[in-house]
């Protein structure tokens, strides 16, 4: 599992496709608008990810220098080892979070546990996603 596919343009766009294509997202993430940034944090630095939400759809998911995640609503860091974890269905991110290893960098911890279902809904998708990347 090769994480920078996904955190690439390609895997961006492809991964805003997926999402948008699912009736079952529609209904998880209604009403909720928010900016999204995943970290994967590595030993040569890091990669980031930010996923533009719009009351039940996703209207942009893009690679960016982590500095433009400044203003996102929330920013989730975590090792490689940790999100290939996370996409490969072997580790729970909620635990991860109140585990501390999955890291909530910016962003209320409460806010986002309100939005769990689709949360886990959108990293299934970037699971899928990858494995078609890959």
């Amino acid at each position: 599992m090769e994480l920078a596919k996904l955190f690439s343009q390609e895997g961006g766009e492809a991964l805003r496709a997926a999402i948008n294509a699912q009736e079952r997202w529609q209904k998880e993430a209604a009403g909720w608008t928010a900016a999204l940034g995943l970290v994967v944090e590595q030993s040569a630095g890091s990669q980031a990810l930010l996923v533009k939400l719009e009351n039940g759809t996703c209207q942009e998911v893009r690679p960016v220098a982590e500095a433009e995640l400044e203003h996102a609503d929330f920013v989730l860091r975590g090792s490689e080892s940790l999100w290939r974890g996370i996409l490969s269905g072997q580790v729970d991110p909620v635990g991860a979070v109140f585990m501390g290893k999955l890291k909530v960098a910016r962003g209320n911890v409460m806010a986002l546990s309100a939005r769990t279902g689709a949360a886990r809904l959108l990293l299934e998708t970037a699971k899928g996603v990858l494995e078609g990347l890959a």
